[in-house]
């Protein structure tokens, strides 16, 4: 359902390829030699899918959405920046470096605030992919917060 697999010896690059199929929302937690990998999605509808996803320290993950049908383009959000993506096979692929990264499919949902400050860009108020103004500036502090564009 993740396609999470390692891409180079001790999973300092990784694969997060999402294969929600019909379930809504799922999450999992695995170990590797540099850390955990964390990721979680929702699917808000058949072409909306948010993920969070936690990239262990000094590793890159190739992370890969199920591209939306009903647009052609090749865009998505990555911690609520829209970016354009590598586009394969009906996915939309980014690399990450370490850190939490909030990706989505669904581009009106950009930049809403909620009541606890964080950026709710799934718009039912869960925050699944809030980003604190605090973990934002702690991830640009450490100079984690790149994205690579293939």
């Amino acid at each position: 359902m993740f396609g999470i697999k390692p891409l180079q010896p001790g999973f300092k690059k990784f694969q997060v390829k999402l294969q929600p199929g019909n379930i809504a929302k799922a999450s999992l937690k695995t170990p590797t030699a540099k850390g955990t990998i964390a990721a979680s999605y929702q699917k808000a509808n058949a072409n909306n899918v948010y993920l969070d996803v936690t990239i262990p320290a000094n590793t890159t993950a190739r992370v890969s959405l199920p591209q939306p049908t009903d647009r052609g383009n090749a865009k998505l959000l990555v911690d609520q920046v829209q970016v354009t993506a590598k586009q394969k096979q009906g996915y939309l692929t980014v690399e990450l470096g370490s850190g939490r990264h909030s990706l989505n499919t669904d581009l009106t949902q950009a930049n809403q605030p909620n009541d606890n400050g964080h950026t709710d860009t799934t718009g039912d108020g869960s925050g699944l992919n809030s980003n604190s103004n605090q973990d934002q500036a702690n991830t640009e502090q450490t100079g984690q917060a790149h994205h690579e564009l293939k």
